[in-house]
């Protein structure tokens, strides 16, 4: 989905692992990394090289992907860990005004991943 993103001129936030960083989001903006964007999508390459921003200075997010485990049969994420990607995604940014009522989420989940 990041690629797919990328390749849509979109600019993308990851969370850092665990938000453990004074920076908690990497910056991947194709106008700004051309071809080096697509292969930092890769959590493990992004880790190395790409770029981090605080969350006061991410511009407004249209659409927040949060992988998971299983989802219930209305679509409710059940979650996949210590609820970082609630705190990092949701929470801290709509702090910085970057999320707002209008901002998608999506959540996605392969029909095995269906519980309830």
């Amino acid at each position: 989905m990041r690629v797919r993103a990328l390749h849509a001129g979109k600019l993308v936030y990851m969370a850092v692992p665990k938000l453990a960083d004074p920076l908690p989001f990497f910056r991947l903006d194709p106008a700004e990394l051309g071809d080096e964007a697509e292969p930092l999508a890769a959590h493990r390459t992004a880790a190395r090289r790409a770029p981090k921003t605080a969350v006061v200075d991410m511009r407004p997010v249209d659409l927040i992907i949060c992988g998971t485990v299983a989802v219930d049969r209305q679509g409710m994420r059940i979650g996949k860990g210590a609820g970082y990607s609630v705190v990092g995604q949701f929470e801290l940014s709509s702090s910085a005004i970057s999320v707002s009522v209008h901002t998608w989420s999506a959540t996605p989940a392969a029909i095995a991943g269906v519980v309830g």
